[in-house]
């Protein structure tokens, strides 16, 4: 599977589940570690526009297939809100 994944009009694809930032993400499905860093996971287009909406900076966007990503949310996170 590979992902492509945005931040601040710089995207990279990823195509290892052994990439550190791929197992930065993973590690976040604890709670211990989402208390550590701070950060949580978003999971849907509607989830994070919502948090866009409300003001909330995404840190990074992973999208498996470009032509499945909200277009709003695409420019948003290229934009770099």
């Amino acid at each position: 599977m590979q992902f492509l994944m945005i931040e601040c009009n710089a995207m990279k694809h990823i195509s290892s589940i052994h990439n550190p930032i791929i197992r930065s993400v993973i590690a976040l499905h604890d709670a211990e570690n989402r208390t550590a860093t701070q950060q949580c996971i978003a999971q849907g287009d509607r989830v994070c526009n919502t948090m866009i909406e409300h003001g909330i900076i995404l840190e990074s966007l992973f999208i498996e297939d470009d032509s499945r990503c909200d277009s709003t949310l695409l420019a948003a996170a290229r934009s770099c809100y």
